[in-house]
């Protein structure tokens, strides 16, 4: 294979999913103490199951959520969707295989944008700020 840009993004593509999903694992390792809840919780999470719905009061007196605050003021318990997550997907898919072929087809009859030698002089707290695009 030759040397090109897309030959790269290939290995990028890769790359980027793998450090997104140690990343995940390590918060998750971090905040709850355990990285099992993620691969227990996968296949019921496509089934049906109960979601919680907690109401919040919006004030700024009560921003911490103390036992007696008042802060939590209703729940409701509602049943999600089964495969939602996978309609999502679906949806997500096809949304950016459009871009791709949208953003192509721009590129062919030539009506894209380039921003690359356009600059603005804004004013930022009293001093001119020079910004490349």
């Amino acid at each position: 294979m030759k040397s090109t840009r897309y030959f790269t993004y290939i290995f990028v593509s890769v790359w980027k999913v793998m450090v997104f999903f140690t990343s995940m694992l390590l918060i998750e390792l971090l905040t709850v103490g355990k990285m099992d809840n993620i691969f227990l919780f996968f296949q019921p999470g496509f089934g049906d199951h109960k979601v919680n719905l907690t109401e919040i009061i919006s004030n700024k007196f009560a921003q911490l959520d103390i036992p007696g605050a008042g802060r939590l003021t209703e729940t409701e318990t509602i049943s999600s969707w089964p495969n939602t997550a996978i309609y999502l997907c679906v949806i997500q898919s096809f949304a950016a295989f459009l871009c791709f072929g949208l953003g192509k087809f721009a590129c062919k009859i030539c009506i894209q944008v380039c921003y690359e030698n356009e600059s603005i002089i804004t004013a930022q707290g009293g001093r001119l700020v020079h910004l490349f695009f």
